[in-house]
């Protein structure tokens, strides 16, 4: 070999080894950069562990002192007693008002007119379903009554009241994936009433005060007395009289009282966090005492993470940032794989475990299809995306689901191949549709696409599709007339039902009109024909303000305890 081939033969693999190096040292500070970021992610759950004992400890503590002055001071207990039927009292009328109330939010349009409902989900067998899932969850010794109710929101929240209703939104139900997760959810609510939240924290705030002023006077207390032996002591060193050594104490007991003061730690107590971790243990404990696999919980957690991420508002009715729902999550695998391992293993060998049941995979279908729908309604696309494909994969003959999936595709479409999907969704709720033509929408958004295509078929087509469109609209207008003054307002969860039991067709019989404007306006009332009065719509009913129970006369304000004190 020449010494010239044998140099180039060097220079090249130099050459290489210095474009491998090159290439390797932004993949080993990549490495580094994960590295790193996994041993902060790892400081700071062991900061948030230790946070969590802290909490627990200080709220133990201060609940244990707060019942004692409960049960010794008859003032304290006095003034807890009167915020707490305040407190009651104020969700005793939310209860009502919900219950009661007609209007909420906007949660379906067709053109420019509005159709509002009640905030409870006006449905009628998962309201019964959850409540009967809620009630086999509360524990055996609890005297307090219960209620578990569902409300219509794409928002993801569950919360309680302190007179024992629980409520779960439509957004929240829809993230779960089994009954297990749902157990879960409903275990966490029952915790905060089972075990007196409400009242624990308005006796424990207002003890709090009085807490931290004993605690600082005991440090005073002993801060003088150490104070006043170490004075005495160095007095005594510096001058042998005893008027030195008692000087010495006066003085070093002084500045022990200040020390003692000085140093004395105020006990803060983050209520809503340390309540929020009790009633996740609890859930954890109750959901496997009831046979539900709470392996399910943390991959509940995983999804409420991943659905934050894609959408921040999903976050907006929970305690979801991002870093606290990982910390639950694996808060929660710890309790699993320690506190609760054996009952669990004791409970899967003995093949008890439930995941889910039939029941609650009929319900979903419907639930999604809602909740879509309301996701839809609120820009909240990729939460509707989700829940309207897993309701066509649930339920395919549903022409609602059929229709509003359609509709978000075609919306957020950025290819022509996502528009035909849209199109061909469209299609399919048509079809499905004509039993009932209860929507005309499909027909409108179907023509609105066939009229980009310049072919005469098509744009025949798209004429015929608008046609139709206008027809049923006037079909449903009317339809909607009947329904506001004499149909249930549920009443296509109700024609739902009657599809699934084999009556796809049926609708109630059209009254007469005259008959039904004499029923509204009676005898003298107008005698316009239908044509003639349709065009404005009928008058809503008074919303009737409720009128607040007498408010219970309070003993003392809590400016008055602390000056009985």
């Amino acid at each position: 070999m020449s010494f010239r081939v044998f140099a180039e033969k060097l220079l090249l693999g130099l050459a290489c080894v210095c474009l491998l190096t090159w290439f390797a040292q932004p993949l080993a500070a990549k490495k580094t950069k994960e590295e790193k970021r996994a041993e902060q992610e790892d400081k700071r759950s062991k900061e948030e562990e230790k946070r969590r004992e802290k909490q627990t400890k200080q709220y133990n503590t201060l609940s244990e002192f707060a019942q004692d002055l409960y049960a010794s001071d008859p003032d304290f207990k006095d003034y807890v007693d009167a915020q707490y039927r305040d407190l009651q009292q104020r969700h005793a009328m939310e209860a009502f008002n919900i219950n009661t109330s007609r209007y909420s939010e906007v949660l379906s349009v067709e053109g420019d007119d509005l159709t509002v409902r009640r905030p409870l989900y006006n449905n009628p067998v998962i309201q019964d379903y959850v409540n009967r899932v809620g009630q086999r969850l509360v524990p055996a010794d609890s005297a307090k009554l219960y209620a578990f109710k569902v409300t219509k929101s794409p928002v993801p929240y569950a919360y309680n009241l302190s007179t024992g209703t629980i409520y779960i939104s439509t957004g929240y139900l829809a993230l779960t994936d089994n009954e297990a997760q749902l157990s879960y959810v409903l275990s966490h609510e029952v915790a905060h009433v089972y075990k007196d939240h409400w009242k624990m924290k308005v006796m424990a705030e207002a003890a709090q005060d009085e807490y931290n002023n004993r605690q600082a006077k005991k440090r005073a207390l002993w801060g003088s007395i150490i104070g006043a032996g170490v004075g005495a002591a160095v007095g005594g060193i510096s001058g042998k009289s005893g008027s030195a050594v008692a000087q010495g104490a006066v003085i070093g007991g002084l500045a022990g009282v200040t020390l003692g003061v000085l140093t004395a730690k105020r006990l803060g107590v983050d209520w809503s966090y340390a309540q929020e971790n009790e009633a996740d243990d609890f859930a954890l404990k109750n959901s496997l005492d009831h046979d539900f696999d709470v392996h399910e919980v943390p991959k509940l957690y995983a999804t409420l993470d991943q659905a934050v991420l894609a959408d921040g508002r999903v976050g907006l009715g929970f305690i979801a940032d991002s870093t606290r729902v990982k910390d639950r999550l694996k808060h929660s695998q710890q309790e699993i794989d320690t506190n609760l391992k054996v009952d669990y293993e004791k409970r899967l060998n003995a093949g008890q475990l439930v995941g889910t049941s039939p029941d609650y995979q009929l319900m979903m279908a419907e639930l999604r299809r809602d909740n879509g729908v309301l996701a839809f309604l609120f820009d909240m696309f990729s939460m509707a995306q989700k829940n309207l494909r897993q309701a066509v994969s649930l339920r395919s003959d549903d022409a609602l689901a059929r229709f509003y999936y359609g509709k978000v595709l075609k919306l957020v479409a950025r290819t022509d191949a996502d528009r035909e999907q849209a199109r061909i969704e469209m299609a399919n709720a048509i079809k499905l549709d004509e039993p009932r033509h209860s929507l005309p929408e499909a027909e409108l958004q179907r023509a609105l696409m066939l009229m980009d295509k310049t072919d005469g078929a098509s744009q025949a087509e798209a004429a015929s599709a608008l046609k139709s469109y206008i027809l049923m609209y006037q079909e449903n207008k009317v339809e909607e007339w009947r329904v506001f003054n004499s149909l249930p307002p549920n009443l296509e969860i109700l024609y739902d039902y009657l599809r699934l039991l084999g009556e796809p067709r049926w609708k109630p019989p059209l009254p007469g009109l005259q008959r039904v404007i004499t029923a509204d306006y009676g005898a003298g009332g107008t005698t316009a024909s239908f044509a003639e009065t349709s065009g404005s719509a009928p008058a809503a009913p008074a919303v009737v303000t409720p009128v607040a129970p007498p408010e219970t006369p309070v003993k003392a304000t809590k400016a008055e305890y602390k000056k009985k004190r």
